[in-house]
């Protein structure tokens, strides 16, 4: 942890650390001088005063050569091995009597051991327990403390690309950190430890956490408005309210990561249904090359090619990586033609949900190629490329763009005008009746989607016939690389030679060689997709499932001694009996007759029975409430 974070330590805690000292002449501690022993009063006898010099010393040596465990065990055996049958404890120094206060003396037993020790006897205990912690073993809060301070980490720091380091908010100071631990631990019934401990433990044991004054990566406005507002403002109640929303933004971001974690689980767990991506791009100075990791001091002035990184996860399939050396402008178009070619290369198995993530995403890949180019040379492409590959497992797919489509102006004659579209994070783009329609919301925590309004229903106001056009490439500074390119010779071998000269010849052809007529095949490939989902329906087969776990309305009545009467009545009663039905009956007029069969009139409660004036036989019945069914004669 850097010097600035001490620094702010010390500013956010308000309050001074104190030092525990030891006082070495504590009266605890404190051992008499053995030439002061024999005059030293215990009681009335004078215990110590016919002792020799020589005794009392190899007394108290042998008791402090034993350790604190040892120490306390020798005293608890003095104890149980002198104590009479009437409880009373005798003390001696080689074979000579002494009493309590000369024996604790002589060795230098404090008060308050002894007696301690000697209530453990009391309580029946013969050995004795060990005191204190196992060395290097930490207490349950203070292992909280590190499991909160590491989950916190997790959501919310980022992790720098040279480096272990995690950084979190710059809005965050270590005070307010200990203080949302604490009310997170209290919240769930822990017990918190001391600011001044939780300050040691960060600095001890997570010194790869911190808390940087300003951001390396672009900084959250509304982190930066809120540490400058705390900054000039002393006020409690402002001040209070500013924290609240800083909170609550911190709240905010972590709900946001745990969507984009959900998702991801999605589509792991069921890839047929639902399919995560999330995009990102790369363009540092780390990524021009040709690239030394100890770069010669004659290349310091030499113009190197600048490349583009546009990186896509796809979550349970693979990493994509799309190079470029900024030949097309940076936006959308790249974005979408990169999406396109990965929708293309998963064609055989699309799914009909795509959650799509972008911005601030692929910092892990960045993380690990920018680790990977401060240890490695990457002088041509095709090292640059190969480097990417190699930079992290399993490993990721490394193409170099060939072909841009110009999506932005080709749609603007299919899609409905936009307004006020900024604002809201998140869009969910579905069918109705072969129709775009979109929906939005502020944020995933949002319950509900905002339906659009103005003029237009839907996105889309017709299915496109024909395709985008390509873009044609630009490459203005090639030349200045091409002439700067020979400073770099003596470092490159023949092999990598070689691959610059096809490169600057490559570029070449494609310029002078370029077409607007575009290949472009979205049509096709959504015609694709549409018969592969057929041909998976019209072939798919039922698959037999053994019944392991049985239903719970499947079970039988427990039955307690015989089954009676009423119990087989009410298994009768359960059946669903209709008009019209001819049922097996026993009346007792017509005992002498079998089978006796009759066809069944009504069903219904008696007392509907005599609403309607139907007098016949019943079935059964047991009160006013209870269904019969009537027989029709």
């Amino acid at each position: 942890m850097s010097d600035e974070s001490d620094e702010e330590f010390s500013m956010d805690m308000h309050v001074k650390i104190k030092k525990r000292k030891l006082n070495e002449d504590s009266k605890k501690n404190k051992l008499l001088p053995v030439e002061t022993l024999s005059v030293f009063f215990c009681c009335s006898l004078f215990c110590l005063g016919g002792i020799p010099m020589a005794d009392l010393c190899l007394a108290r040596e042998h008791y402090c050569l034993k350790t604190k465990q040892e120490k306390s065990q020798y005293i608890m055996d003095t104890i149980i091995l002198n104590t009479s049958s009437t409880g009373k404890c005798s003390f001696s120094i080689g074979s000579v009597p002494i009493c309590l206060a000369a024996w604790r003396a002589v060795l230098g037993i404090p008060e308050s051991s002894f007696y301690n020790i000697k209530k453990q006897v009391t309580d029946g205990n013969r050995v004795i327990n060990p005191s204190g912690k196992i060395h290097g073993s930490l207490d349950r809060k203070t292992q909280m403390a590190i499991v909160w301070l590491k989950d916190f980490t997790n959501t919310y720091a980022a992790a720098m690309p040279d480096s272990s380091q995690l950084h979190l908010p710059c809005c965050l100071t270590k005070t307010s950190v200990y203080e949302l631990m604490k009310f997170d631990l209290t919240d769930i019934g822990e017990t918190c430890l001391s600011m001044s401990h939780f300050l040691c433990i960060w600095r001890r044991d997570l010194r790869h956490i911190a808390i940087p004054k300003t951001s390396r990566f672009s900084e959250c406005t509304i982190c930066s408005l809120i540490k400058k507002s705390l900054s000039e403002t002393k006020d409690k109640q402002v001040r209070s309210g500013l924290l609240e929303q800083r909170n609550k933004h911190l709240w905010q971001q972590r709900s946001e990561r745990q969507k984009y974690y959900k998702h991801q689980m999605k589509s792991k767990r069921e890839p047929s249904k639902y399919l995560s991506i999330i995009m990102d791009a790369m363009d540092q100075n780390k990524t021009m090359i040709p690239h030394f990791n100890k770069p010669p001091k004659s290349t310091d002035g030499m113009w190197k090619l600048k490349t583009h990184l546009l990186a896509a996860k796809v979550h349970g399939v693979g990493i994509y990586g799309f190079f470029d050396i900024f030949q097309w402008p940076h936006g959308s178009n790249l974005t979408i033609t990169a999406l396109f070619n990965i929708l293309n290369m998963m064609k055989d198995s699309l799914p009909e949900v795509l959650y799509l993530q972008m911005d601030n995403c692929g910092r892990e890949n960045k993380n690990r190629f920018s680790v990977w180019l401060n240890k490695n040379n990457a002088l041509s492409m095709e090292e640059l490329i190969k480097g990417f590959e190699d930079s992290f497992t399993p490993n990721p797919i490394g193409v170099e763009q060939s072909m841009v489509y110009n999506f932005s102006e080709w749609i603007m004659k299919y899609i409905s005008p936009m307004r006020k579209h900024s604002q809201p994070h998140v869009f969910k783009i579905f069918k109705v009746d072969r129709k775009a329609k979109i929906v939005c919301k502020q944020w995933t925590t949002d319950k509900v989607y905002k339906e659009c309004v103005g003029s237009m229903e839907y996105l889309i106001n017709e299915i496109p016939k024909d395709a985008p056009e390509a873009i044609c490439p630009i490459y203005n500074e090639l030349d200045k690389v091409k002439d700067s390119i020979t400073l770099a010779k003596p470092f490159l071998n023949s092999r990598e030679q070689t691959q610059w000269q096809n490169f600057f010849k490559d570029k070449e052809e494609e310029e002078f060689d370029f077409k607007a007529e575009s290949n472009f095949k979205l049509l096709e490939l959504s015609e694709y997709v549409k018969q592969k989902r057929i041909e998976k329906s019209r072939n798919y087969q039922p698959v037999t499932i053994p019944q392991i776990v049985t239903d719970d309305k499947d079970m039988e009545p427990v039955v307690i001694g015989k089954l009676t009467a009423s119990k087989k009545s009410n298994n009768i009663k359960s059946l669903a009996l209709e008009v019209g039905q001819m049922v097996l009956v026993d009346i007792e007029k017509y005992a002498d007759e079998w089978p006796q069969l009759d066809w069944l009139r009504f069903t219904g409660t008696k007392a509907a029975r005599q609403d309607l004036g139907v007098h016949v036989p019943f079935l059964y019945q047991e009160n006013e409430e209870k269904e019969c069914h009537g027989l029709k004669r």
